[in-house]
């Protein structure tokens, strides 16, 4: 299943190569139009609930697959192991709203903890910084009151006027929203190494200024007064060091970084509470191919609850990471793999892709 973006079709064009090759029969595709009428998503999780495939491999956004997942559950769609993409795999909104959805599991951008984040977002005084509007227009969305000041907000959306006043005493500590929780320290663990990779970068360009003493070499060294783009690019290709989460960080020849995901699995929470997002395994690129890929499949569980599962759920999952180097084997259950179901929707110029494994 993909969605109606660069995102999912290049996804699913690479993923169905793969699996192709490997032997593996594509049931059908289905691409998930951005805005879905009701008739739609009802006709996509209708080719879901009657096909005898039991492994589904969406590539898509969280915007994108929530309704399907909502239509899923409304029709009552059950013994269909979930393999998501890194796009939606860490979704609370559909992890926490969709527990029938639990055994779900897919790869999913690295999680970290930074040391000191968050006594440094709970650290935010509005008033401190009255150039800072964005910070007060998060509090007064966060507290539902406002400040006594003509300062501009940060949004361009009209301001919205609460009968409460805000004091700037008020607690974030005492608050539990997506803004203090550092729990999934994911897309920001990779804000975090863009950062020190540019600081890097910076750094040694500096070095060079400062460390030549001969004409020759000089002129080779970027003007810091007149810098140009492409010289810090040429230095950040050339970054390589090791950060504090003991991760090296650095670019290939396609100015690509080490890929580096966690293999994510949902699992039921204690006294019947929200899915938990259990790390299962990891994938690094860095590593020998052999060892790329590790899975601890004792640890997870599969849709239904069961420990065990089928070859192509375990297929599916290897071949939708990141990467296409991923060695195992695998063996198709017919020399004869017919093509492969393509659901088109007249709105839509082309077909959006549905993609599911038997």
């Amino acid at each position: 299943m993909g969605g109606d973006d660069a995102y999912g079709r290049t996804a699913l064009d690479m993923f169905t190569t793969e699996v192709t090759r490997l032997g593996v029969c594509v049931a059908f595709r289905v691409i998930i139009p951005k805005l879905p009428s009701q008739l739609q998503l009802q006709d996509i999780v209708k080719t879901i609930r009657d096909s005898t495939a039991h492994v589904l491999v969406a590539f898509a956004i969280e915007e994108d697959i929530q309704p399907v997942v909502e239509e899923t559950v409304r029709q009552k769609v059950t013994g269909k192991q979930w393999v998501a993409s890194e796009a939606w795999i860490t979704s609370t909104l559909i992890s926490t709203n969709y527990p029938s959805f639990s055994g779900t599991i897919g790869f999913a951008i690295r999680r970290a903890e930074i040391p000191g984040l968050r006594t440094f977002l709970q650290s935010l005084q509005p008033l401190a910084d009255p150039y800072n509007p964005s910070a007060r227009e998060f509090w007064e969305t966060q507290f539902q009151c406002s400040f006594n000041t003509s300062m501009p907000v940060g949004s361009m959306a009209d301001p919205v006027h609460y009968n409460h006043t805000c004091t700037g005493q008020e607690k974030i500590e005492d608050t539990e929203t997506i803004y203090n929780d550092v729990s999934q320290l994911r897309v920001t663990y990779n804000m975090h190494k863009a950062v020190y990779a540019v600081a890097h970068a910076l750094h040694n360009l500096l070095m060079c200024k400062k460390e030549e003493s001969s004409t020759d070499k000089q002129q080779q060294c970027p003007d810091i007064y007149n810098l140009q783009p492409w010289q810090v690019i040429q230095y950040l290709k050339e970054v390589n060091y090791t950060n504090v989460f003991g991760d090296t960080v650095y670019f290939d020849e396609y100015g690509d970084p080490v890929a580096s995901y966690d293999v994510v699995n949902w699992q039921n929470g204690t006294e019947g509470g929200p899915l938990q997002f259990v790390t299962v395994g990891r994938f690094d690129s860095s590593l020998p191919k052999e060892q790329q890929l590790v899975l601890h499949q004792d640890s997870i569980v599969w849709q239904g609850g069961s420990r065990e599962t089928s070859l192509s759920a375990r297929s599916a999952l290897r071949t939708s990471g990141p990467t296409h180097s991923a060695t195992f084997a695998l063996t198709s259950r017919s020399s004869f793999c017919p093509t492969p179901r393509v659901s088109e929707w007249p709105s839509q110029p082309q077909p959006s892709w549905v993609l599911l494994l038997p």
